[in-house]
């Protein structure tokens, strides 16, 4: 997805639990499973919020956050960027 078009939804949803399974090589062992806390954040498209979402989910609150920080970072560079272009093609650059 371009970034001229994400925008970011929620990341402070709590935690949701996932089963895994164990994959240890045992026969037994491949019927256990164990619940695992797993991090939502939500990022969507910006002509559908509704039908263009997409949950993605990380292992740790703090992976969250750096998730959260790389988008914000990537977003301020490309709408500077957006931003520099637009000033350029205006003929201010060039004088």
């Amino acid at each position: 997805m371009p970034l001229s078009f994400l925008r970011l939804g929620s990341f402070d949803a709590p935690p949701e639990s996932r089963r895994e399974k164990a994959d240890d090589g045992r026969l037994l062992e491949s019927w256990r499973s164990q619940s695992v806390p797993v991090y939502p954040f939500t990022i969507y498209h910006a002509s559908s919020r509704a039908a263009r979402r997409y949950t993605l989910y990380v292992t740790s609150d703090a992976v969250r956050k750096r998730w959260y920080n790389a988008f914000v970072d990537a977003i301020g560079v490309h709408k500077v960027r957006q931003d520099a272009n637009m000033v350029c093609s205006q003929g201010c650059c060039w004088t």
